[in-house]
Formats: C-alpha cells, structure tokens, sequence
C-alpha cells in the first residue's frame, strides 16, 4: 500500500515548481528591456523512483507518481551564434571607425562647401592674368601677393585640421585601449565569482545550473570587447572563461593580460602586451582601424609602426608634396637679370627669386609654407631685376601662368596642381564610400545574427505570456489536487470503519 502522505507531497512539489515557473517567467518579462539579458526557464524531471535505494526489492509501480523535481533555472543561450556574433561585430567595429575617421578626413579637405585649395588656386589665376595686363602697376603685383598669401595660409589651415584629427584620434585611442584593460579586467573578476558560486554550490551541480546573473554581465562584456578586436572564449569546467584577444590569451580564471599603448616619435602609435612585451597582432575591430588610420601612410610607408593604408599620415603627405611641388615650381620662374653694358640688355644671372619658402627655414612643408620675405616686404618684387628683352615684357609672368598648367610629376601622380588636389580628394571620396559599403553589409550581417541569436536567448512576451498562463493552470490544478487528496485522507481517517457502529 502507498504511503499515505504520497499524495500531498506529489501536490507540494507541483505546487513549487509552477510557482518557481511563474517567479522566472516574471523576472523575464521584467528584464524584457534590460541589455545582456539572457532567457531563463525552469528545468524539471519526474521523480525516479528506483527499488535500488531500499534494502529491500519493491515494485517501483508502488511508489510512481511522487511528482516533479526542480532540477534548475538555466540560460536559454547558443554558443555558436554567440561566436558568429563576436565575430560579426569585430567587423563592423572596424569599418564603423574607419568611416568615422575618414569622414573627419573629408571634412578637413573639403573643396566643396568651404574655400579650399582649388579656389585659392583659382585666385592666384586670376591674379596672374590681371598682372599680366597691367604689368606697370604695383596694385596689381599687390593682388597677386595677397593671393599667394592666402593659397599658403589655407595649406597651413589643411595641414592643422589633419594634426587635430590625428591628436583626436590618438586621445580616442588611448581611451579605448583603456575600455579593453577595464572590460577584461572586469571579466576575470566575474570569473572569481562565477567559480565561487558553482564550487560553493557543491561539485555535483550541473554545468548549465550556474549563477545566471553574473553570467549575463560576462556575456556582455564579451559582446562590447568583440567591437575591438577578434575575440575567442572557452568556458572552463569549474565556470570560469578564458579569453583570447586578436590571438593573445587575456583572461585565464582571474588573472588579466593589460594592452600598452605608446606614442612614438614619429607621430605613429604602437600597441604591445604587457606580459611580453609583444606587439598587438590584429586582424579587424576598431583597435585596427585606429592604429590604421593614425600610422597609415599608403605605399610610401617604411617606418616598423606605419601602415600601407591611406590613413591621416598618407594625406598629410599629400598636402606636403603639394606644397613642396609648388614651392619648387614658381621658385623657378622668375630669373634674376644682370645687365651685360657690352649689349645693353638684361641677361640671366643662372639664379631665381624666390617666391615661397619654408618659415623659419629648412624643408618645406605644408605646416611652414609661406610667401618669401623678399616679396611680402617689397610686392612689385616680382616686377624688378627681370630678365626682359624690353620694357613691357612679360614673359616672367606667362611663365608663371603656364606653370600652373604644366603636368607636375609628383611621385605617386603625374598633372597638374588642381588635378592633384582633384586626385586625393576622389580617393579620400572613393575610401570613404568602400568603407561605408562595408559598414551597411557586415551591419546588416550582425543584426541578422544579433536576430537569431535573441530569438533564442531574448524574451518574447508572446512567449512568456503563454508560459504565465501554462503556470497558473497548473498551480490551480495542483492546489485542487492537494484539496482533493485533503479530502480523500478526511475520508481515510474519519470516516472509513464506522459502519456498523
């Protein structure tokens, strides 16, 4: 014969498992906005009922229906999709920076909607026409100088928004790499917790039955270090995560790698591990984007640290070719006359005024380009000590004006002045785009992931509604089984052997 208390005990423990099912379908739907949140439910199994834990054989048929076992609250969550997401989002955190750093470019060299280097180009045209015919008039020697002012001012003006954006994007960087040390730090510390938890709650607990809260800030965490870089994560069996970062192990149990960053000499920065003393090897994630933007410097790069893509160094380059080119073109226009008594007429001396040079002397660059002492002091400069055959030659002039059509070699490219500021500017036009491309279609590759991976791990209220419902029949219903073996033990104890009394 059954026990007599068989029953209720069958009754509670139905009743316990439908409660603790409506208190996690609950907590769900509270956490339907909260970010890293993963899906929980109730794991239960039917009491086995086996004649091995008695001494003595009995018919397991005796003792079946003793109800329900709560084995656990687990994670609703995929591994794989959590992998393919990592990987997804270091793709997007690359192009995502890129783009945004390109776009600073872009705003820097903008020939469009601001005054840029073509129009200044265009003044100086046009001030070398109207000289041309009033060669006489000092007024017009005036214009041209303001005009070449004005063309080396706006060099000047490119070069420091570039320098600008390179310091941003070093600062930015800097802070990154200091989001990467905190987010792994905190990583190891939620692994000491997490193994804490499993070893405090007994060896014996299954490997899905875990402190599912500290889980989910790991969880996330994980998700915002994989915008940086290329991340791969193996849980270990006492909890604990081990994390490897663009190939380098940074978390093992609860001890942490730190990321070094340092700025060198030759403005291009470096990243190297702590531990070793080993450079940072990356393959994508925005730490890569960063690193390629401040150090690239296209094929002309030679330096351990500079990149061959077509970062802030490559158009700053740009911009000092520009002015060196041109420097060296106009300062070989104007020859310096010598007057032969013998003839009676200017000859050239073999020298040319010069019209620009660097401030301060030595190399020119776009920073230190600037109009020539000479003529800023003097501006009917260019109109003395000429060589002429007579007094209304202007061929020091026309010389001037066809050099600014004269195709220029200039290593990489191979035109004019206005097609070379034309050309940096179609491929600054042309990399934003590729980056921007590729942004829309690994973003659009991510949140297709990032869909898949919440239709598991996300709460659907759909769902959890129908769950809440499922619960509260089933308590009922094991409320009104206890009230009905309540009522069978009334009859068992009160009224069974009265007859006949």
């Amino acid at each position: 014969m059954r026990s007599t208390f068989v029953g209720l005990e069958t009754a509670r423990r139905g009743l316990a498992a439908n409660q603790l099912g409506i208190d996690i379908t609950g907590n769900n739907i509270s956490n339907i906005s909260t970010e890293g949140y993963t899906r929980q439910r109730v794991d239960t199994s039917s009491v086995a009922v086996s004649s091995l834990e008695s001494r003595f054989a009995q018919k397991s048929s005796s003792f079946s229906g003793q109800g329900v076992n709560i084995d656990g609250v687990s994670q609703i969550r995929d591994s794989f999709l959590d992998k393919r997401y990592w990987e997804e989002k270091c793709e997007v955190g690359y192009y995502d920076q890129a783009s945004l750093i390109m776009s600073d470019i872009e705003t820097a060299l903008d020939e469009v909607d601001s005054e840029g280097i073509k129009e200044a180009l265009r003044d100086f045209s046009n001030a070398l026409q109207a000289l041309n015919s009033n060669a006489d008039q000092v007024s017009y020697a005036n214009i041209l100088l303001t005009a070449s002012k004005s063309l080396t001012q706006i060099i000047k003006q490119f070069d420091t928004k570039l320098n600008t954006i390179l310091e941003q994007q070093k600062f930015d960087l800097d802070i990154a790499v200091d989001d990467v040390n905190s987010i792994v730090d905190q990583i190891a510390i939620l692994n000491k917790s997490i193994a804490a938890d499993i070893y405090d709650s007994g060896t014996n607990r299954s490997e899905y039955y875990r402190p599912n809260e500290l889980l989910d800030k790991r969880n996330l965490l994980l998700d915002q270090l994989s915008s940086y870089g290329s991340i791969r994560a193996v849980e270990e069996p006492n909890g604990a995560m081990t994390v490897d970062f663009n190939g380098q192990t940074v978390v093992k149990g609860s001890w942490s790698e730190t990321l070094n960053l340092k700025q060198n000499s030759d403005q291009t920065v470096s990243m190297s591990w702590q531990s070793t003393g080993e450079q940072v090897s990356m393959n994508s994630g925005s730490l890569k984007a960063y690193a390629d933007m401040i150090n690239g410097r296209g094929e002309a790069a030679s330096g351990p640290n500079e990149s061959n893509e077509q970062g802030i160094l490559y158009y700053r380059d740009r911009l000092d070719s520009f002015a060196q080119m041109f420097a060296q073109a106009f300062n070989h226009t104007i020859e310096i006359a010598s007057v032969d008594e013998t003839l009676g007429i200017s000859t050239g001396t073999g020298t040319y005024k010069t019209l620009f040079e660097a401030t301060g002397g030595g190399q020119i660059h776009a920073a230190n380009l600037s109009v020539s002492a000479a003529w800023s002091a003097q501006p009917d400069y260019i109109l003395n000590d000429i060589v002429a055959s007579g007094e209304s030659d202007n061929g020091h002039i026309l010389r001037m004006i066809t050099t600014l059509d004269e195709k220029i070699n200039f290593g990489d490219f191979t035109g004019t002045f206005e097609e070379y500021v034309n050309s940096y500017n179609i491929t600054i036009g042309q990399q934003k785009n590729l980056y921007v491309t590729r942004l829309e279609a690994t973003s659009a590759v991510a949140d297709d992931v990032l869909d898949s991976r919440d239709a598991v791990s996300g709460v659907s209220m759909d769902e959890e509604g129908t769950n809440l419902l499922l619960y509260e029949k089933a308590y009922n219903a094991m409320a009104r089984l206890m009230t009905v073996m309540d009522e069978a033990l009334d009859t068992l104890i009160n009224k069974t052997g009265l007859v006949g009394r």
